[in-house]
Parts: C-alpha cells; structure tokens; sequence
C-alpha cells in the first residue's frame, strides 16, 4: 500500500515536470518605429530622450534606437522602441500634446519586425538598463 502512494507521488510529479519543461518559448514582439520630421523654422525638436520617456510605458524592458538627420531646413528623428509603449495609433496625438512644437510635424508611426530588435547591450546590477543613444548624426 504504501509503495503504491510513493509510485502516485512520483507519477505526478513526473507530470507536474513536463508540463513546467514543456512551455513554448516567448515569440518576440514586434517594435514600432516612430520617425518626426520638423521643419526647421517651425523650432528646435524636444530632446530624444524626452519623446521616448512620453510614449513608453512604465516597467519592463525596451530597447531604443535614436536616428537624428539634419537636412537643409528639415530635422528627422527616427525612434525604434522595441518593450511596452502607448498604441501605436496614439503616439502622435501623444507627442503633439506633449509637445507643443511637434503640432505641425508630420509623425509616422510603423511596426518593426521583432527579428530586428537589437541585442541587449548588457545588464547593470541584474536589471537591464534603459538607454538612448545617439546612433547616427548627420
């Protein structure tokens, strides 16, 4: 009798196991990728960091790549966000009612495929960092 419980026991651990073991892992989500553009003579573009900081949500981990390209009259600023941000369908709204200077901007919001998040940079006391930074300035 008592065999028989132990032989239960193990049974359903051994299920209990697999079941833990047997998760798919995490599909990786896709990014959006935020682009502004602002004439010059319309004023200066806010500090990147500031956008990103307005329509990311709070917790979790993003990864973030800032494009910054200066051209006779014109400023573009391209944001890959790749973790939790507002709807995509917001973000302008979001930005121009932050952003006074950003009302006549033309914004456009896509999505990024999730096979072109970049790898994570590394991690500071066990947490990953939220960074931005600067990749390319013309």
């Amino acid at each position: 009798m008592r065999a028989n419980m132990w032989s239960r026991i193990l049974v359903v651990l051994s299920l209990f196991s697999l079941t833990t073991q047997a998760s798919p892992p995490a599909t990786p989500e896709p990014g959006t990728r935020v682009i502004v553009k602002l004439a010059e003579s319309s004023g200066q573009l806010p500090d990147p960091e500031t956008l990103v900081a307005s329509i990311t949500s709070v917790g979790g981990q993003h990864q973030i790549q800032v494009k910054h390209h200066l051209t006779p009259g014109q400023q573009e600023l391209t944001l890959d966000l790749w973790g939790g941000t507002v709807p995509q369908d917001s973000i302008p709204q979001t930005l121009r009612e932050a952003f006074p200077v950003l009302a006549s901007a033309d914004i456009q919001v896509s999505t990024l495929d999730p096979r072109d998040r970049p790898k994570s940079e590394g991690l500071e006391d066990g947490k990953v960092v939220k960074k931005v930074k600067i990749i390319k300035k013309q």
